[in-house]
């Protein structure tokens, strides 16, 4: 049974991460279950990125330690560039150019 931190934890990275892969949600995810309601309840103040300093301040100052937000605003950056590279078709290409794409797809 999940605890209402887990899906609270869950639905943000969700929201923060939308279109991202699994394999960079689900550390998120299971970082964020581990913070208590007020701290999860604080970054859903986090509406756009870039965030801008005075939310970061005000949510470090809520409790949200620095290195959580810092981490969430890379995995941010990883998925912004997935979800570009996916629109220009460039991560099929480099998959197949690496010989890691499924070749039946």
């Amino acid at each position: 049974m999940r605890t209402k931190a887990a899906e609270l934890a869950r639905t943000i990275t969700e929201t923060l991460l939308k279109g991202g892969p699994d394999h960079i949600k689900a550390p998120q995810i299971e970082e964020l279950s581990k913070l208590t309601i007020k701290q999860l309840l604080a970054l859903t103040k986090i509406e756009s990125f870039p965030m801008p300093t005075e939310l970061r301040e005000e949510l470090v100052k809520e409790v949200v330690d620095a290195g959580v937000i810092a981490r969430i605003e890379t995995r941010r950056e990883f998925v912004q560039a997935i979800l570009e590279a996916e629109r220009d078709n460039a991560y099929e290409i480099t998959e197949h150019l690496a010989g890691t794409s499924d070749p039946y797809v």
